[in-house]
């Protein structure tokens, strides 16, 4: 079955066997070996995703809702945020949004 139109513009074309040639291969350079070395997570502009602790939400047995991170370190404890009521969890979203906005 072929993919629809639009994924096929999107995607590069698929290589079958013998379609690659290894004479229009460039091999890697010191310079790039170095490159690579060098990479900075923390800087370069091709990380656009940094890192995440995982974010839990869910009920508590005294119905609170907890927001819970997962601890950065073996030696430490998750963070919780319980918020006793839905006007409580209403506040905290129209927050969320006014900085997701640009804190306006």
């Amino acid at each position: 079955m072929d993919m629809p139109d639009l994924l096929n513009a999107l995607l590069p074309p698929v290589e079958r066997p013998g379609d690659i040639s290894l004479q229009n291969t460039a091999p890697v350079t010191a310079d790039e070996t170095e490159d690579a070395a060098k990479f900075d997570w923390n800087s370069d502009d091709s990380v656009i995703i940094a890192e995440q602790l995982a974010v839990a939400v869910y009920r508590n047995r005294a119905g609170g809702i907890v927001i819970r991170q997962e601890a950065r370190n073996f030696d430490d404890d998750d963070a919780f945020v319980v918020l006793r009521d839905t006007e409580a969890v209403r506040l905290v979203i129209k927050a969320l949004r006014r900085e997701a906005e640009g804190g306006a």
